[in-house]
C-alpha cells in the first residue's frame, strides 16, 4: 500500500535498518527471521501482524499518529541499511545484511546505466522480501521520477498489469521471465517507449 516506502524511507531516515517480511511467508519462517536478525519492533499494517504471534512491540501505521517531521539522521555508511534472508531452498534461511554503502553504490550505479530521467514512471511489481525491490521504490526516488506500486492481484494477473501500465503510463518495468511470459499470455504486445529489464531466472528465446 501507500504506507510501505514512507514507512521504510522513515526506518532508513532514523538510522534503523529494516528485514522486509512478506506476509504470506509461514508464521516459523517468520519467527526464525525475527528472532535470527535481532528485531526489536514491527512496522504493520491492515492488522497483517496479527498473523504472527513474535511477542514484539507493534507500530500500525493505520492507528499511528505522526510527531513533528524530523531530518533524517547521519548514518556510517557501513551500518546496516536492511536484512534480507535468501529463500532457504537449500538450508536454513540466511540473513545478509546489505550496509548503506551497498545499497548507495547500486542505486548510483543503476542511475548512470541503464539510468532513469525524471520523467519516467516505472511499475513496481516486486515483493520486498526479494533484494530487487529497493531498485524498484528508491531508484525513483533519488532522480525525481514516479514509483507506481503494483497489488499483489496485479502482479499475478496479466490483463490488470497491461491495463496497470497503459492508465499509470508506465516508462519502465522490470520483471522476471515468469512476469513477461505472463504479459504475453493475456495477448500483450509490447508498449512503445516501454524499457523492459528482465532477470532473475534463466530467458528463454
Amino acid at each position: 500500500g501507500r504506507d510501505l516506502v514512507p514507512g521504510l524511507l522513515g526506518i532508513l531516515g532514523a538510522g534503523a535498518a529494516y528485514v522486509p517480511v512478506d506476509p504470506g511467508y509461514p508464521e516459523t519462517r517468520v519467527e526464525f527471521m525475527a528472532r535470527q536478525s535481532g528485531a526489536v519492533a514491527v512496522v504493520s499494517h491492515r492488522d497483517l501482524h496479527h498473523r504472527f504471534d513474535l511477542g514484539l512491540p507493534v507500530l500500525d501505521l493505520d492507528r499511528w499518529m505522526p510527531p513533528a517531521p524530523r531530518p533524517f539522521v547521519d548514518v556510517p555508511a557501513d551500518s546496516p541499511a536492511y536484512v534480507i534472508y535468501t529463500s532457504g531452498t537449500t538450508g536454513t534461511p540466511k540473513g545478509v545484511a546489505v550496509p548503506h554503502r551497498a545499497l548507495a553504490n547500486f542505486l548510483t550505479s543503476m542511475a548512470a546505466e541503464p539510468g532513469l530521467s525524471p520523467d519516467d514512471r516505472l511499475l513496481a511489481i516486486t515483493t520486498i522480501s526479494f533484494d530487487i525491490a529497493v531498485l524498484e521504490l528508491y531508484l525513483p526516488l533519488t532522480l525525481g521520477a514516479r514509483v507506481v506500486l503494483a497489488t499483489e492481484r496485479d502482479a499475478l494477473d496479466g490483463h490488470r498489469l497491461a491495463g496497470l501500465m497503459d492508465d499509470e503510463d508506465v516508462s519502465v518495468l522490470q520483471a522476471t521471465p515468469a512476469t513477461w511470459k505472463l504479459l504475453l499470455a493475456a495477448g500483450w504486445e509490447g508498449r512503445k517507449g516501454l524499457r523492459a529489464l528482465c532477470g532473475g531466472e534463466p530467458l528463454p528465446p
